[in-house]
């Protein structure tokens, strides 16, 4: 009668540890690399939805508006006011981002308070600046308003940016809106 002892020896064991500890390895980059592009991706959609939203809503204001107002700088805000196809007066005011908020866009309606239509959440919202491309000063690049020749037309020039970028994000996404509407009710 022959007695074989059954188990593994140290090469089988180390052998084994060594497989499981490299399949644990890749199995966490992969899920690593899952999360940061799921989180890219979702930072990267907030940004383009407020700026979408921000630019269908002005464009499309703009475009039936019977006249642009004005278009005003005080350092901290610029506003664009005009007048819209009812004769109300309408205002967009960017506030530019502080040292401590978020910029964003608000809207007031024929004299009314401002709303703000732009997610400045530190949490998946967006910081609102303006494309300083081509001046020194920066803010009055917001909105820029031609309104001495027949069409007006009002320039936008606004960078949308994740929000709470402070809290150590993985990734913060930059969404540059740069576009010339033409004011039909001035042609």
């Amino acid at each position: 009668m022959c007695f074989v002892k059954r188990g593994y020896t140290l090469v089988e064991l180390l052998l084994s540890i060594t497989l499981i500890a490299i399949s644990v390895g890749v199995t966490t980059d992969i899920i690593i690399s899952i999360t940061k592009s799921y989180n890219k991706t979702q930072i990267t959609n907030e940004i383009e939805q407020n700026a979408n939203f921000v630019l269908l809503k002005l464009e499309n204001e703009l475009r039936s508006a019977k006249s642009v107002t004005s278009v005003t700088d005080t350092g901290s805000t610029v506003t664009l006011t005009f007048v819209d196809s009812l004769g109300k007066n309408v205002s967009y005011q960017v506030t530019v981002p502080q040292a401590t908020t978020a910029g964003y866009i608000s809207r007031s309606y024929d004299g009314g308070s401002y709303v703000i239509v732009t997610n400045n959440d530190s949490v998946g919202g967006v910081s609102v600046s303006c494309l300083t491309a081509g001046s020194s000063s920066g803010a009055s690049n917001c909105f820029r308003a031609d309104i001495t020749d027949p069409p007006s037309r009002v320039t936008l020039a606004l960078r949308f940016t994740q929000a709470g970028t402070a809290g150590g994000a993985s990734f913060s996404g930059t969404v540059d809106l740069n576009n010339t509407i033409v004011v039909r009710g001035t042609y």
